[in-house]
This record gives C-alpha cells, sequence and structure tokens, in this order.
C-alpha cells in the first residue's frame, strides 16, 4: 500500500503540474476542472491494469488499479512513466519527492 506521504506528492504536485500544462495547451478547463478527473486519466493511463471478474457480466473486466492500492515499487515505476511522458508530451519536468526546484526567470 502507498505510503500517505507519496500519495500526497502525487495529489499536490504531480495532479496539479499536469493539470495546468493541459489547461495551457488548450485543453478545454471543462475537461480537466478538478484534480479528481486528472487523477482519473493518469490513473487509467498510466497505472497497471487489474483484470476482475464481473458476476453481472460474467466476464473478466479490465479496471486500471487504484493508486492507493500500488506499493512504493510499483508507485516509482507509475511516477516515471508520468515524467517521461510530461516531457515528451507536455514538454514540463515534474521533480521526485524531496527534490529541490530552483526557478530561475530573468527579470528586464
Amino acid at each position: 500500500m502507498l505510503s500517505p506521504k507519496l500519495l500526497k506528492y502525487y495529489m499536490c504536485t504531480i495532479v496539479p503540474i499536469v493539470q495546468q500544462c493541459l489547461m495551457e495547451m488548450g485543453v478545454p478547463q471543462s475537461e480537466v476542472h478538478s484534480k479528481e478527473v486528472v487523477h482519473m486519466f493518469l490513473r487509467e493511463r498510466f497505472a497497471p491494469a487489474v483484470e476482475e471478474w464481473s458476476d453481472k457480466e460474467m466476464k473478466y473486466i479490465v479496471l486500471p488499479r487504484s493508486v492507493e492500492a500500488l506499493d512504493n515499487t510499483q508507485f516509482f515505476r507509475f511516477k516515471e512513466d508520468i515524467q517521461r511522458w510530461a516531457v515528451e508530451f507536455l514538454g514540463v519536468y515534474i521533480p521526485d519527492p524531496n527534490e529541490e526546484v530552483r526557478s530561475w526567470i530573468p527579470f528586464p
């Protein structure tokens, strides 16, 4: 099970960065209006899937795994996949937990 510290890092660092970048890229705000929507997008795209038996449908259904249910090793793979995707498609660097990032903004 994921540690509370890593879950906080995910919800307070990764999700807001991705949310902001998607809005800056022109994704309508109505589609990424909440952290939960962005969280669901990341979970469906990057969390390892789980097969569960559905008695109602009488078949196995594939569901994205809950981020909270990941162990620390699985979470770091999940995080690294998101970081690679963010660099490639969003053009943004997502820092690791406890990584100090300094932003240098030149003033005129």
